[in-house]
């Protein structure tokens, strides 16, 4: 399942502060950020990385549709506090066939 602009609370030291929107969520484990311009823009990666720390998904996607077309997977390890330390973005490039694996509802609640 799909889902499309996906709103996300986002807590800071335990108080609602804002509310992200995610571009899709897939199966209620995999984050896809789509950036569709010239040059990827040097933020997106560290907005993929806030995307996971705000939420309790641990696998995100940054799909590029650029002159060349290329896919980051990053990756968040939780500790038994769910705090996460997120691991750099690394690019894929034509690996559709694999699936990442990891749970989690949306919300950190």
């Amino acid at each position: 399942m799909i889902d499309r602009e996906v709103s996300v609370p986002v807590y800071y030291k335990g108080k609602l502060v804002a509310r992200q929107r995610l571009d899709m969520v897939v199966d209620d484990r995999v984050i896809v950020e789509c950036k569709a311009t010239e040059r990827l823009p040097a933020c997106a990666g560290a907005q993929l990385i806030g995307y996971l720390r705000a939420t309790r998904l641990q696998v995100g996607v940054l799909l590029h549709f650029g002159p060349n077309p290329k896919f980051y997977r990053s990756s968040t390890l939780r500790n038994d506090r769910g705090m996460g330390t997120s691991l750099p973005l690394k690019v894929k490039e034509n690996s559709r066939h694999s699936r990442p694996q990891s749970p989690g509802p949306y919300s950190r609640e």
